[in-house]
């Protein structure tokens, strides 16, 4: 399996390398202020190459996130635990 960075990705990408992951590196987000809807919209789009494969395998989709991840606009954060 082979994993990119968003950024990098488009839907023939994933068709013409088979590409298995995907990742969402530090602050890489779809759009400025992204909603929920944004998010589906793009890794649905990721998915749509993926599956249009022979194998039709949908691709897994990351997010690098550490100490009160938020990436979507408005959201809650959850902070990670207190390191002791």
């Amino acid at each position: 399996m082979t994993q990119t960075e968003r950024t990098v990705a488009s839907t023939d990408v994933m068709k013409q390398y088979y590409i298995g992951g995907m990742l969402s590196g530090g602050g890489s987000v779809p759009a400025p202020k992204a909603s929920p809807a944004d998010w589906v919209s793009m890794v649905n789009k990721f998915q749509k190459g993926a599956m249009s494969t022979r194998l039709q395998i949908p691709v897994i989709y990351g997010i690098d996130g550490v100490h009160g991840l938020n990436n979507v606009y408005r959201a809650t954060i959850f902070p990670s635990q207190c390191w002791l």
